[in-house]
């Protein structure tokens, strides 16, 4: 199920759209800083209403009844109203089922050649089948793309009675612009957030795309019905590329999402029929051809540079007859062709869109049964999604910085007998060191030897192994007084106790050093505030970036005698494993 976004090999097919998922460090992550909520937006239906506007179309420059956040609006009317224009929409109304490059009867429905006792697009035991029957050589799973036309989705049925595999969200369309005549308050897909937000609980893995709007006003620059300047429009056409770009990243920003928190790519949708129109028109003096490559490549660049992997979305018509410039076999790629098979070459795309079909949990406003975009999957996630406890949201700090999914990965924490995780809580004494114990991948030296006990620990807890195995090895030690040792086992982890505790398995367990001359620590507000005993080992841990302190209004401070929470111990564990031991 995993695989290298980075070296997959080319993607061809008919449909364009770009993706994101390569893995990133975690850096060092702060203790504890915590985000704001992000609103779940729930809608019942789509917008129906648009704002009063009204474009100068020899400068490009919108007037509208709306905010907008830039002085210079680089929209086309039919970006401002919203109202795409393609194979599959007609000023911004779904057409329905469209025939491109195939039979789109056959794509949704079986036809009367089909054998009677198979579901089409499902999966038997021999593969996923398509509408007659026939087993689609290499689909892997199946998935749907959804954005607000899909409406307010029941997640948990979708998850519970559906057999969806993935999902690919979409972020927005075109420019990132606010504007208040729409429920998102800007171009977002006005269930953008909620999606992401239910796929990231229930663990479902997902990719992201967006409509561009980038080339569709091929008629904007002309005069007397020639291009007055060629290079001025394909100027302004790569700035709006890159300006949906932006949008892109600031939508994954916004929800705290991380390149390593995608399963699949994010998609450049450049489906929009403008460029068409100029390409099949022959204008004089013009290559649109190329311009749609440097779009692409326009976008792409700053995926990139954002960390992510870009892919593109088109279908079989646009690659074979638009996307020909030898940049688009660079990408990953995600055709459209409904019809019973896809007539592309095998192997040269990641998803193939191959038409609609019902799923559960996805209905109109009244209740009743509709379609949705459903494609299949030839190379699987690059990916596997975590699943959120039920007390942990997507926007949470822990989450947004990668944390929480590192130490789930690694199996390095595991939640609660209840389900919960309760990051808020202080980490016990005895939660501790077992996750430490764990890092070690569980030794049983000194698991058996009861004269590892301490008095006030039990001989059958969860944590019985991993105290053993922990005083045995020396990283722990017992305080008490009248030379009676006790672990204290149920109290919480104060930071300079959990510096210690990593700070010895560095040195006893992995046998490194932990002197250092490092002098950050000193140069913290409450350094002084250190116990005498804790100082060299609050010196390494913050040396080694361990701990970084806690964000408040006034700097960041260790506050060593506090509480580390579930969620800071998260942190800590990740940051040692990470800057330290080099655990990817």
């Amino acid at each position: 199920m995993t695989i290298s976004m980075a070296s997959r090999a080319i993607r061809l097919c008919c449909a364009v759209t770009l993706a994101v998922g390569l893995s990133v460090p975690a850096a060092a992550f702060a203790d504890g800083e915590e985000s704001g909520d992000a609103s779940s937006n729930e809608l019942s239906a789509p917008p129906s209403t648009l704002a009063s506007v009204a474009v100068d179309s020899s400068s490009s420059t919108v007037s509208a009844d709306f905010e907008t956040d830039s002085e210079t609006d680089l929209r086309s009317q039919s970006e401002i109203e919203n109202k795409a224009n393609s194979w599959r929409y007609q000023d911004g109304e779904e057409i329905g089922a469209l025939v491109e490059g195939g039979n789109a009867a056959d794509a949704i429905a079986p036809t009367a050649n089909g054998d009677p006792s198979v579901t089409p697009w499902t999966k038997t035991d021999k593969g996923f089948v398509n509408s007659k029957g026939e087993v689609v050589e290499g689909a892997l799973y199946k998935g749907i793309d959804v954005s607000e036309w899909d409406g307010k989705i029941d997640w948990d049925k979708l998850k519970a009675e559906s057999d969806i595999d993935f999902v690919i969200i979409r972020c927005g369309f075109g420019q990132d612009q606010k504007r208040s005549d729409r429920p998102s308050g800007n171009q977002d897909d006005n269930y953008w957030k909620r999606n992401v937000t239910e796929c990231m609980r229930l663990g479902i893995p997902f990719g992201v795309y967006i409509y561009s709007y980038a080339g569709n006003d091929w008629n904007s620059g002309k005069e007397n019905g020639t291009y007055k300047d060629w290079d001025d429009f394909c100027a302004k056409t790569l700035a709006k590329a890159k300006g949906e770009a932006k949008h892109v990243l600031r939508c994954l920003s916004d929800m705290g999402i991380t390149p390593n928190d995608l399963s699949y790519p994010v998609y450049y949708d450049l489906e929009e029929s403008g460029i068409q129109h100029a390409i099949e028109a022959h204008e004089e003096g013009t290559n649109f051809r190329e311009l749609l490559a440097d779009m692409a490549k326009t976008f792409c660049d700053e995926i990139e540079k954002a960390g992510y992997t870009p892919g593109y979305y088109a279908n079989l018509y646009w690659r074979t007859s638009f996307l020909t410039d030898p940049i688009f076999d660079t990408w990953d790629f995600w055709i459209a062709q409904y019809n019973a098979t896809c007539s592309y070459e095998k192997g040269a795309y990641h998803l193939w869109q191959f038409g609609g079909t019902l799923v559960a949990g996805i209905t109109n406003s009244n209740g009743s049964a509709r379609s949705v975009d459903t494609n299949l999957d030839f190379e699987g996630p690059s990916k596997k999604p975590v699943i959120l406890h039920p007390d942990v949201t997507a926007d949470r700090w822990f989450v947004t910085t990668g944390v929480y999914q590192y130490v789930l990965e690694h199996e390095f924490m595991k939640g609660n007998s209840n389900g919960t995780f309760t990051p808020d809580y202080p980490i016990t004494r005895c939660q501790f060191i077992t996750i430490l114990w764990r890092m070690a991948h569980e030794p049983s030296k000194f698991t058996n030897d009861e004269k590892y006990d301490f008095p006030d620990t039990r001989k059958d807890a969860f944590y019985t192994s991993a105290v053993r195995w922990a005083r045995g090895m020396g990283v722990i030690r017992g305080s008490g007084a009248d030379g009676q040792e006790i672990f204290r086992p149920d109290d919480p982890v104060t930071r300079e106790e959990a510096a210690k505790m990593i700070a010895l398995f560095n040195e006893k367990v992995m046998y490194r050093s932990i002197e250092t001359s490092n002098t950050t620590m000193e140069s913290m507000p409450d350094a002084s505030s250190v116990s005498n005993w804790a100082k060299p080992y609050m010196k390494w841990a913050v040396a080694s970036k361990v701990i970084n302190g806690s964000n408040t209004s006034s700097g960041r401070y260790l506050n060593p005698h506090g509480r580390a929470t579930r969620a800071e111990a998260a942190a800590m564990i990740a940051n040692f494993a990470q800057n330290v031991l080099g655990i990817e």
